[in-house]
């Protein structure tokens, strides 16, 4: 698996390049667009991004959404990572329909994100609260990341109602890129996409001019 990542890295790095002014091949336009070029530099040069060539049917970004990019949903997990487990609780921060909430809490016990745990409070029946899986504590740095991303750009002027902070320091916690090399990376144009080791190259359909406006990120 390692060896075929490799191979498509190089492909994905070697499909497209941009022609310098004496005909020479110079970087991987796909590698120049994450390093600070833009697609105006692209149409000008007449390029054509590589990620065009990698077929996309089997993204795991597309899958995910598929079970968390929804309006409620997400919600749903704010709601869990700060501790509130049962039905009706849920309801009073977030103000959302009895039905779409138990359709997102349905959903996500089938996607093994949560486990119905049962209770029972004196004089009333039994019900369930919700426990976050294993899977779906994975979601944490996603939850973190998206806060600081809606802190930056959507925040009221006296910042976000929600901050994470370390247990055992009190430290605030925050999202840091690192690569497999321990390099923790300052701006996100120092991270370049590349295809995975289950990427697939596209294949054109029959009578197409042009290859379907979509791509690897």
């Amino acid at each position: 698996m390692a060896a075929r990542a490799a191979n498509n890295e190089a492909n994905w790095s070697t499909g497209t390049r941009a022609a310098s002014s004496d005909g020479t091949a110079t970087r991987p336009e796909a590698l120049d667009r994450c390093t600070g070029a833009s697609a105006a530099d692209s149409e000008a040069t007449g390029t054509r991004p590589a990620a065009l060539d990698w077929s996309i049917d089997n993204c795991t970004i597309q899958r995910a959404l598929a079970v968390l990019g929804d309006r409620w949903t997400f919600v749903v997990m704010r709601e869990l990572f700060n501790g509130i487990r049962r039905f009706d609780e849920m309801r009073i921060r977030t103000e959302i329909p009895r039905q779409v909430l138990s359709d997102r809490l349905t959903r996500l016990v089938g996607e093994g994100l949560l486990r119905r745990e049962p209770y029972r409070e004196p004089g009333r029946r039994q019900r369930d609260e919700y426990r976050l899986t294993s899977k779906g504590l994975a979601l944490y740095p996603v939850l973190v990341a998206l806060n600081e991303w809606g802190s930056a750009y959507y925040a009221d002027e006296e910042g976000s109602p929600l901050a994470f902070s370390h247990r055992d320091c009190g430290g605030e916690v925050g999202v840091v890129l690192r690569c497999s090399e321990g390099h923790d990376l300052g701006r996100v144009r120092d991270v370049a996409p590349a295809p995975g080791p289950g990427a697939h190259r596209r294949l054109e359909r029959a009578g197409s001019a042009r290859p379907a406006d979509h791509g690897l990120l």
